[in-house]
């Protein structure tokens, strides 16, 4: 499969299964990532780095019937989108931390929700609600000892480590 050159195509379909077609936008690839290629899943999305000349660059794909298509193609130099930031929200909560994002930036309705698990008090989860959409964003092992990684993910919501670790002491 080869990079298909976005000023020559605005969308391609490609046959899945007999009578079966998936089509997908052609968008800005960077020069970097293929615009298509096989999965093994028929949901869900993919993340692919390439990091060049000291910038991180992520390819995210979302995939449909065995076809991992290019759906966004950001660097660790440029905000992202609404609907950019919402695809990582969901699938990759990490790497809006790795793009040194705030959250309330990009969604100034957001709202955050910590629920505690009754059977184990130490195991917790943060939700955020954006556009009356509820999202699990990070699970918390123990609110009184956050993590690394729990802390790397609360950082794009500047105070909210914080604030939960207040909350429990």
């Amino acid at each position: 499969m080869s990079i298909i050159p976005i000023e020559q195509f605005e969308e391609v379909s490609i046959r899945v299964a007999p009578g079966e077609y998936v089509t997908f936008p052609v968008i800005d690839n960077k020069g970097l990532f293929m615009n298509h290629k096989r999965c093994k899943s028929d949901g869900g999305y993919l993340l692919e780095t390439v990091i060049l000349d000291e910038v991180e660059y992520y390819g995210i794909y979302k995939c449909d019937r065995g076809i991992a298509f290019l759906t966004a193609a950001i660097s660790s130099k440029e905000s992202i989108s609404k609907s950019v930031a919402m695809i990582v929200l969901k699938s990759f909560p990490y790497l809006l931390a790795d793009l040194k994002e705030n959250l309330r930036d990009i969604f100034p309705e957001l709202k955050v929700s910590f629920h505690t698990d009754l059977a184990d008090p130490y195991k917790s989860t943060v939700y955020v609600s954006i556009e009356n959409e509820f999202i699990r964003f990070c699970n918390i092992n123990n609110p009184q000892k956050l993590n690394e990684m729990e802390l790397h993910i609360l950082s794009v919501i500047p105070g909210l480590s914080d604030k939960i670790q207040k909350t429990y002491k």
